[in-house]
């Protein structure tokens, strides 16, 4: 049965052929009155499947510029993103790995992403370093399905923005729309009902995505968002995006 969803924003939803769930992460309000830039974070699936005229729209009207592939090797291995479209990026792969034993027969399990702020930590420190390095262009950050791993890393970006967690879990569950209409289409081209072709690892686990909110909540300090990974305030003061009207150096992901 389908579960309750709200529509994808069209001026956030980038329509391709051959890739779901490419969208705008930014462009959200914070909570000290400034506004991510629009059109300057990405997030998505995997990105094997492009047509050309795709291609030609993440170079030529979004100016993609770098990506960050958090797949396993064996992922990027089975399933290579497109060689012409990486050929002028920047493209960096850091895994932050599958821990099969807390995946569940019936999905991603409530802590599953809690845990994956603990096995997957180094991981998650070498890929917020990469976005402070490459926040001054145009990127996007992807997994295979664009909602898990790619769903976590969007939602600490967001969470040290200062963006509250209500717009964070509405971002979040914009990947259940997006799953849900691919499932659709296909279930309209083999005549079969939703029920029979949507599996249960292909959904969002919206309580997951609370349980990592709350957890940000005690560990993240509002001033110093990413001390918990190790990460020194002056590094983050030079390379991110909080108060950087101050920090002329630095990138700016706030209008």
């Amino acid at each position: 049965m389908k579960k309750p969803i709200k529509a994808i924003p069209q001026d956030r939803l980038i329509v391709l052929d051959g890739c779901i769930n490419f969208r705008d992460f930014g462009d959200y309000s914070t909570t000290d009155g400034k506004k991510i830039k629009k059109r300057h974070l990405f997030r998505s699936s995997q990105l094997s499947r492009l047509t050309q005229k795709d291609i030609s729209t993440l170079h030529k009207n979004l100016n993609i510029a770098a990506i960050l592939d958090l797949r396993t090797k064996e992922e990027r291995d089975s399933v290579p993103s497109i060689p012409t479209f990486l050929e002028p990026i920047l493209d960096t792969h850091i895994s932050f790995g599958l821990d099969p034993t807390r995946i569940s027969g019936t999905g991603i399990r409530d802590h599953h992403y809690v845990d994956m702020l603990d096995y997957s930590k180094e991981a998650i420190k070498k890929a917020v370093l990469w976005v402070f390095e490459n926040s001054h262009k145009p990127f996007v950050i992807h997994c295979m399905g664009g909602k898990d791993r790619t769903g976590v890393l969007a939602a600490l970006l967001l969470k040290s923005l200062k963006i509250d967690n209500s717009t964070i879990l509405e971002d979040y569950l914009h990947s259940r729309s997006a799953i849900y209409e691919f499932i659709d289409k296909m279930c309209q081209k083999q005549n079969k009902p939703f029920e029979e072709l949507m599996k249960p690892s292909y959904d969002v686990n919206e309580m997951a995505l609370k349980h990592v909110l709350d957890k940000l909540d005690t560990i993240m300090d509002p001033k110093d968002p990413f001390s918990w990974l190790g990460i020194k305030k002056e590094v983050f003061l030079t390379y991110l995006i909080l108060n950087l009207n101050d920090v002329a150096s630095g990138p700016n992901l706030l209008k």
